[in-house]
């Protein structure tokens, strides 16, 4: 067979992979509603943005900068929601950007793999990410996570390119990726970092001054030009609910890198005896072809994640599984040369199928919705839970509420839910939320992430001793700030208060700081009617 001929086939396999790919990234992509992270992703929209800025008489712009300052993620990502809900909608539709770039990055991996490793072995590596059950949850979810992980790998692939041309296009090309995967997620500065371990083998050396220099520009622009990033890192460090993580962390990092979130716990073992076999076979193997790029095909993936690890241990908890997905496709690509390096045909292709259907049987269980394990996914993935629908119970909400009402959320997912209905509908509504709509709380109980998600952290601070264990609410002004007064149940003019809460999980019990709220309403109101969906809550209070 003539190399045009291994070319064109390797084409058609390479098309049908993409193909496949597509089928299982759109599968389901809209059965459930945003979540909480997404409902934020949702309030970066251009209709939310436009809204919110006419109905309280701010402008556009400062609306959006305002918004990011308050939320670390993305700077770039929120950039890009804003413009792509400008011609092709919001809410739902947002998931489309995560779509595109998870695809483009199988083509990117494709290009990455071919640096390093033969034809076969790069198809390999893209049949696997095409499959991986992590890269397709983040593909239909309306967050930065697939948009990181195609900048930062793009910006290692103008690397390798430089390093080995040392052409000005390469530089320039890794310049201009590592500025945009860095305003992705701050996390990618620990991949650029690992660029520098190339410098330890004697022939790049001579790409010093270009790398170093580069690297500047890229700090430059990214981070020290960057305006937001002061006060994201205070929202951090003050208010964020992670914790240091325990060296029990990289095994489950591991483990969703392997599978994703979905697959039981027998097949989380499984899969992790098949892909470190192969990962350290692909790695023994390729040692002895290259030592040098094995060194650094290998640090990309370790180095950023023991690093992350170490500066959440000791100056920032940051480490969380899904920012590290910029990492896995170095894991990855080692898989897949262990796959390659195969010298039996007939083992070859087990162990392929093999690890097609770990994939397979993982994705069964996303697709239907189920997270696993139980007893443990709240801490090992990182507070991810089932996908939900609750958008039926806020419409019914909009649809019963009369003049007179109050609606009152207990946390902050219904607070958001409700606030980015009634925004991005307020032209079609006969109401304005700074009139009707509050979030109720006990400022003893409130957590510190709420607090300065909702920046009333200072409004809670001057709160005196003797009143932090009184309820209250806040209220929007009629500046879009949000004002905190104790809240009488007794006094309160209002007729009848709609009470919303959630859970995290589907159809588990609320938390205690809303269990004492309704229980406070309930000593002036009596209950009317109540509604739940999904861990979503809806109780209807009349005045007594």
């Amino acid at each position: 067979m003539n190399q045009k001929s291994i070319l064109s086939k390797a084409v058609v396999i390479i098309l049908i992979i993409i193909c496949f790919s597509l089928f299982l990234r759109t599968m389901n992509i809209f059965k459930y509603d945003l979540w909480m992270d997404e409902v934020v992703s949702d309030t970066f929209s251009d209709r939310f943005v436009s809204n919110y800025s006419q109905m309280f008489g701010v402008s556009p712009v400062s609306v959006l900068i305002d918004k990011i300052k308050a939320d670390p993620p993305s700077s770039l990502y929120y950039l890009t929601i804003n413009f792509y809900s400008k011609l092709f909608g919001d809410g739902k539709s947002l998931r489309i950007v995560s779509l595109l770039f998870s695809m483009l990055t199988l083509y990117l991996i494709y290009l990455v793999s071919r640096l390093f490793f033969s034809q076969r072995a790069s198809i390999y590596a893209v049949l696997i990410m095409a499959i991986n059950p992590f890269h397709i949850w983040y593909a239909q979810e309306a967050r930065v996570y697939s948009m990181a992980c195609f900048f930062s790998l793009l910006m290692v692939y103008f690397f390798i390119k430089g390093i080995r041309s040392d052409k000005k296009s390469f530089w320039l090309g890794f310049v201009f990726a590592g500025i945009l995967a860095v305003y992705s997620s701050y996390h990618a500065g620990f991949l650029l970092v690992a660029t520098l371990i190339a410098l330890f083998f004697k022939k790049n050396r001579k790409h010093s001054v270009k790398l170093v220099f580069s690297i500047i520009i890229i700090v430059l622009f990214s981070i020290v030009l960057n305006p937001a990033l002061k006060t994201q890192i205070g929202f951090v460090k003050s208010s964020f609910w992670l914790q240091p993580p325990k060296m029990i962390m990289l095994v489950y990092t591991l483990m969703v890198f392997t599978l994703g979130y979905s697959a039981s716990l027998v097949q989380h073992i499984i899969g992790m005896l098949v892909y470190v076999v192969l990962f350290v076979y692909g790695i023994n193997v390729f040692l002895k072809v290259d030592k040098e790029d094995t060194i650094l095909l290998f640090s990309f993936f370790i180095f950023p994640i023991i690093a992350v690890f170490a500066f959440s241990k000791t100056i920032l908890p940051v480490y969380l599984n899904r920012q590290m997905i910029m990492f896995s496709p170095f894991y990855y690509l080692l898989v897949a040369k262990g796959i390659d390096s195969i010298k039996k045909r007939d083992l070859r292709l087990i162990s392929l199928v093999i690890v097609i259907l770990l994939g397979l049987f993982s994705l069964r269980n996303f697709y239907k919705g189920k997270v696993y394990p139980e007893d443990i996914k709240a801490y090992c993935w990182g507070n991810v839970h089932e996908k939900k629908n609750y958008s039926e119970l806020v419409e019914y909400v909009v649809e019963q509420y009369k003049e007179g009402d109050m609606v009152a959320a207990t946390d902050l997912e219904s607070y958001n839910l409700f606030l980015l209905y009634v925004v991005k509908n307020y032209k079609e509504l006969d109401f304005h939320p700074s009139g009707m709509f509050r979030y109720v709380f006990y400022p003893k109980y409130v957590e510190p992430f709420t607090s300065r998600f909702l920046q009333i952290d200072e409004h809670i601070n001057e709160l005196s001793l003797d009143v932090v264990e009184d309820l209250h609410d806040c209220s929007l002004t009629n500046t879009g700030s949000l004002s905190v007064r104790k809240f009488n149940s007794n006094k309160t003019p209002f007729k009848r208060i709609w009470l919303l809460s959630s859970s995290t999980i589907k159809a588990s019990s609320i938390s205690n700081s809303s269990v004492l709220v309704r229980n406070k309403i309930a000593e002036s109101f009596y209950g009317l009617s109540s509604k739940e969906k999904d861990g979503f809550y809806v109780d209807l209070f009349v005045k007594k």
